[in-house]
């Protein structure tokens, strides 16, 4: 064969390669495999979901996978122009949002009717954390003290202190309890409207008081718990941390106390002693939810930790770790529904510590950590509400 038939040959050889590769770039887009479903059983995978525009946009396929339905329509609260919601909390079948004007709304947890709105004082002003006395719900807005009924948004106590408050509101009868910036905790009477009693601390107090039986609990700001009878000033017992403390869950004999330290404690509510101590890899900062026999505990940018409530170890008992996980939704039987800070709503089974299913929400701004029952509540911040349950 000649040179120039070889040079041809190589010539027409070279264009039809060029052809080839052209075709196969232009083809290579309608030939890419489609994106992986948002659902992801025993994982996380990526989602389509993302191109939402709103919380309402959640699949229904994913739901029938994960056994959920809607429990009522969604539901979009009329807060007026440039509102928003700041903050949803599930309590007494009952939820409640607070928007950043400090407007408190209830909804029927069974069918989502707004059963009344209230307009709190002090509409720019940071609100406390709530805290629950009988059927009342206890606020600290500025200076000023709140108690709210919950049945109907009647304000029964408006009450101006003359302190600079730094923690929230707890009560029991008429004696309610409140740190301060000048490092003094109050027991006041609401009914002589005199102090009652108060503890000159080594730091302020902060966080959150709580209030069981005869005792109150609150934290100061050198990591020290305090536990004292309510009403007269008469130290039961503490304890010394090495962390920030948010303040304490009580619930019948337990004592729950997170800590920036790393370590969750578990004490006898009544004596102090202490029956575990769980090192979480992480600073706490949050305050635990409690079930009848767990407790959910966030792991601040790292997971969300399910732990045995009664544990015979002094470490105490993990069931599983979710990574990212972010709170505890609700529990149903022996799955636990979480959300992920990745907003993922994943599913946890509570006997093998395994995750039957996990998908992506859109538009998730805020949710409820509910103990009550098995609904579920998730929010965006313009003021739509989305419930779930169980078929």
């Amino acid at each position: 064969m000649s040179n120039t038939t070889t040079t041809s040959l190589i010539h027409v050889f070279t264009r039809l390669l060029f052809i080839a590769m052209g075709i196969a770039l232009l083809c290579l887009p309608a030939g890419c495999p489609p994106r992986p479903d948002k659902i992801s059983r025993g994982g996380i995978g990526p989602t389509e979901a993302l191109q939402s525009k709103d919380i309402t946009d959640i699949s229904l396929i994913m739901l029938e996978e994960a056994g959920l339905r809607h429990a009522w329509p969604a539901v979009r609260l009329p807060l007026g122009e440039d509102r928003t919601i700041k903050r949803i909390f599930y309590h007494n079948g009952r939820l409640y949002t607070l928007t950043d004007h400090n407007q408190l709304f209830a909804l029927d947890g069974n069918n989502g009717n707004i059963l009344w709105s209230q307009q709190l004082p002090a509409p720019l002003a940071i609100c406390s954390a709530v805290q629950y006395y009988q059927d009342n719900l206890l606020f600290i807005i500025s200076d000023t003290f709140l108690q709210v009924r919950e049945t109907n948004g009647e304000i029964l106590e408006e009450r101006k202190l003359d302190y600079s408050i730094s923690t929230n509101a707890a009560r029991t009868g008429n004696l309610l309890f409140f740190g301060s910036n000048n490092r003094r905790f109050y027991g006041l009477s609401l009914e002589k409207g005199i102090t009652l009693w108060q503890n000159l601390c080594s730091a302020k107090p902060v966080g959150v008081v709580t209030v069981n039986g005869n005792m109150v609990y609150f934290v100061t700001e050198d990591h020290m718990l305090y536990v004292s009878l309510n009403n007269k000033r008469q130290l039961i017992w503490r304890h010394q941390a090495f962390g920030d403390l948010p303040g304490v869950v009580v619930d019948q004999d337990q004592c729950f106390l997170p800590s920036d330290d790393t370590m969750l404690y578990c004490f006898d509510a009544a004596t102090g002693k202490q029956h575990w101590k769980y090192p979480a890899g992480g600073g706490l900062r949050e305050l635990p939810v409690l079930t009848k026999s767990a407790v959910y505990q966030h792991v601040d940018q790292k997971s969300l930790l399910c732990l045995e409530r009664q544990s015979n170890s002094e470490n105490g008992q993990l069931r599983w770790e979710l990574n990212r996980g972010r709170c505890l939704l609700a529990e149903n039987g022996t799955i636990s529904y979480c959300l992920t800070m990745d907003d993922v709503l994943t599913l946890k089974d509570n006997l093998t510590g395994g995750t039957p299913l996990s998908f992506y929400v859109p538009h998730v701004d805020l949710y409820a950590s509910n103990n009550e029952n098995a609904l579920i509540f998730l929010a965006s911040e313009n003021g739509t509400i989305l419930a779930l349950k169980p078929k």
